[in-house]
Order: structure tokens, then sequence, then C-alpha cells
């Protein structure tokens, strides 16, 4: 006898393959989503870090992403000195914790600030398309419908209504 197929183990009240797919996607997500964070916060203090040697140190020092990583570890048990959680290499170039600090502060206040107007910028233009160009419906606001109002009823022009005191007008054919 066969075991059944992961379809049939489905209709017969066990898991089937779609829910163990989306499974897999929701732990998949999950994992890249993890990634993603501790990358970006090692950037963050790959850039800090770097900022702070070019500004107050012994300049620019090569450090790769990887090195990046152990020292975000490291940080937190050697935030008084975080010159220390770096390869030596790169810690003599380093200034001490103010000034590195800032500078830390002030990559992730930028980054931030860069993404702020990103979001604001892509929220503010996504969507706002039709299939045509046109916007999707919603309300009119008044430059929306500044070509449409008229003064009084004009003869050729279907009068359509009000739009708050303004009256408007379809066009004229």
């Amino acid at each position: 006898m066969t075991a059944p197929s992961r379809a049939a183990r489905g209709a017969q009240g066990g898991r089937g393959a779609n829910q163990i797919d989306d499974i897999e996607d929701l732990v998949a997500t999950g994992a890249l989503a993890v990634a993603a964070v501790v990358v970006g916060v090692a950037l963050v203090a790959h850039l800090g870090a770097q900022l702070a040697a070019i500004t107050f140190g012994g300049g620019a020092f090569a450090a790769g992403l990887s090195d990046s990583v152990e020292a975000l570890l490291a940080l937190p048990s050697t935030a008084s000195d975080p010159a220390a959680a770096w390869p030596r290499s790169v810690a003599t170039q380093l200034p001490g914790p103010v000034p590195y600090w800032a500078c830390t502060v002030s990559v992730l206040a930028v980054l931030g600030a860069f993404a702020g107007f990103a979001f604001r910028w892509w929220s503010g233009h996504h969507g706002r398309k039709g299939a045509f160009g046109s916007g999707e419906g919603g309300l009119a606001r008044p430059r929306d419908t500044r070509l449409l109002a008229v003064q009084r009823p004009a003869t050729g022009r279907l009068t359509l209504g009000l739009h708050g005191r303004q009256l408007l007008a379809a066009e004229a054919r």
C-alpha cells in the first residue's frame, strides 16, 4: 500500500499543500525580515563607525559587513568603549565613545529622514493612477472641480450640482 499524496492528505483532514506552502512562505518571509533588520542595523553601525573614523579618528578603514555584524553583536557589552567591539585594525582608527555614538546617531537620523521622505513620496504617488492614468474613484477636491465651476446655469452645459458652495456644470460638447 502506498502513502496518500499531499492533496489526498489535505482532503482527509490533514494539512493540505496550500497550507504547507503558506507556512513555508511565512517562515521564509520571517527569516528574510530578520536578516534584513540585522544587515540594516549592521550597516548603520558600519556607516556610523566610518563617519566617526573619518571625522574624529584616524581616517577611513577597511572592514566588511561581516566585521560590522560581529561588532554589532559585541557593542551591547562594550557600549562605553565601542572601539573594543571592532577588529584591532579598525579599533585603532576609531575615536572615543561620545564622538562614535554621536556619529552613529547622526547616520541613523539621516537614514531615518531619508526613509521618511521616501515613504511620504511613495505613499503620495502610489495608487493614484488608474488604468488610463487618471485618478481612481473617490471624493473630489476643489482643485479637481475647478474647470467645472460656473457662476450660474449655462446654456449647453448640464448642471451637475454643488460642490461645497460652488455650482458645477459638465463641460460643453
